[in-house]
């Protein structure tokens, strides 16, 4: 949930966090504002089922990096991540 995200955030920064638009009690577009307002440099991937565009969307405008299906390929993850950590720019 968006809670524990922002309290692990808060103990051990990640290069990079991957998250799911949909949680429970804090959702995911909430849990991207609070950590970008936290820390801007903030790395965030999205993670969502094709349904949910509409969340994702939400998501990116509040700054989140992009997004991946649910059923992407270990090879797109990879290729993602990968992205993301060398392109501080990266959307």
């Amino acid at each position: 949930n968006g809670e524990e995200v922002l309290r692990r955030w808060g103990a051990d920064r990640s290069d990079l966090i991957l998250m799911d638009v949909r949680m429970p009690g804090l959702g995911g577009v909430e849990t991207v504002r609070r950590l970008l307002s936290a820390d801007p440099g903030a790395r965030i991937i999205m993670l969502t089922v094709a349904e949910d565009l509409d969340g994702v969307a939400l998501a990116v405008a509040a700054g989140a990096r992009g997004y991946l299906h649910k059923d992407a390929s270990r090879a797109e993850l990879r290729a993602t991540v990968t992205q993301a950590l060398a392109d501080p720019t990266w959307r």
